[in-house]
């Protein structure tokens, strides 16, 4: 849908939309493709890093279903991303020198992947706190805290899959922090591949799935 971009026309005030680009006819002003964005996820988008932000704003402009909730992990794994940066940068400017951190970003981020990004921040952070680390980023370890460490974090019931000590596939009932379970829901939903555009998706689906 398109609407009128002139502020001071009657059409745009109203906001009312058009199925096609054209100029209006009234203020001849080209109309413009409508956001798909509201007035609270553009707030959200403007408060945002711009690495979390941006595939965010793809993601609720997104139609094809497939691509948009890939697009969510996308922004889910930049967010590990921000958190597992700054929790680095926090240690390399701390007074500490610590064999074993060193050896953690190394085993963790050689190959990063949704948990190892999640394995360093808890283990950053607890290291720092446990040595009173001043903060550069204050509300960082009460965030973390908040959401995964600590007693008063929320857990959410589910389906996790996991590898017993046989190699083999398993799913067990149990309770995880918000984190664990869009980890768990990444691993066993969406894969480990790239996201991929709306007609690529449906090619690979009607390879895969083909309709008789």
């Amino acid at each position: 849908m398109f609407l009128c971009p002139n502020p001071t026309c009657a059409i745009s005030l109203s906001k009312a939309t058009f199925p096609v680009a054209m100029p209006y006819p009234v203020c001849q002003t080209l109309l413009t493709a409508a956001s798909s964005i509201n007035e609270d996820e553009l707030a959200l988008l403007q408060n945002l890093p711009y690495v979390i932000a941006y595939p965010l704003k793809k993601a609720i402009e997104e139609k094809h279903p497939w691509t948009r909730i890939n697009l969510f992990k996308d922004t889910f794994l930049n967010y590990l991303k921000y958190l597992g940066l700054l929790s680095a940068s926090e240690f390399f400017n701390s007074p500490f020198k610590d064999k074993r951190m060193v050896a953690l970003f190394h085993n963790t981020l050689a190959e990063p992947s949704f948990g190892t990004w999640n394995l360093f921040i808890r283990e950053t952070l607890a290291f720092l706190h446990e040595r009173n680390h001043s903060f550069f980023i204050s509300e960082l370890p009460a965030y973390y805290e908040t959401i995964e460490t600590g007693k008063k974090r929320k857990l959410f019931k589910g389906e996790i899959e996991f590898i017993d000590s046989n190699g083999d596939l398993q799913i067990k009932k149990q309770e995880a922090t918000a984190i664990g379970m869009l980890i768990n829901f990444r691993n066993r939903y969406l894969g480990h591949g790239l996201t991929l555009d709306a007609p690529t998706s449906e090619k690979l689906w009607e390879e895969y799935y083909p309709i008789f």
